[in-house]
């Protein structure tokens, strides 16, 4: 099975190890292959305007599209960044592309800002993340679309969430690892 991961540094992996990354770890697995296509710093509508070069030119199975992150500190709307998830969702089905979507973990506010002072209010990017995941979530319900609830896999997480972050904003290799855990690829 080939899958096609698009997405962000979530996806890419940051400041990790390539083989660490939670897409990378996926492609572990027996019969899955994986292209990571995720870019750090990417937006939903980056993902949109590469995403028939990255994902429907590399005619795979199944795609996961996880974003969202960077439009919020961006401060782009929950709604516009659902709108383009939303996007590549129909555009993978028209392709017969099985669309997966990924739903990104929270931001741990205090920590990210003491990595990342100034860039932007984690806490508000928080709740606009809680409000993309709500929107997601209805949207995947309404159209049947498969999703990794990323964000849900985190906060059901009984350690201490801080250990799987390196800077707040991005997981460290035993997150990833965590994440890969999350996803369900009807491989069997």
């Amino acid at each position: 099975m080939k899958v096609v991961c698009i997405g962000d540094s979530f996806t890419r992996g940051f400041k990790i190890k390539a083989n660490e990354a939670w897409a990378a770890l996926l492609g572990e697995r027996p019969g899955v292959e994986v292209l990571n296509q995720g870019i750090n710093g990417d937006s939903t509508a980056g993902m949109l305007s590469r995403f028939q070069r990255d994902v429907i030119d590399a005619a795979p199975s199944r795609v996961i599209i996880a974003g969202g992150i960077n439009d919020l500190i961006l401060r782009v709307s929950p709604d516009s960044a659902c709108s383009n998830m939303a996007t590549m969702v129909h555009q993978a089905r028209h392709y017969r592309i099985t669309p997966i979507l990924g739903i990104e973990p929270p931001v741990i506010p205090d920590m990210a800002e003491s990595f990342w002072p100034g860039i932007t209010d984690f806490w508000r990017v928080n709740l606009e993340l809680a409000e993309l995941r709500r929107k997601l979530l209805s949207f995947a319900e309404a159209f049947k679309v498969e999703t990794v609830d990323f964000f849900g896999r985190l906060e059901a997480y009984e350690g201490e969430q801080r250990a799987l972050y390196s800077d707040g904003l991005h997981l460290n290799a035993e997150g990833n690892r965590l994440m890969a855990e999350a996803v369900q690829l009807g491989e069997n």
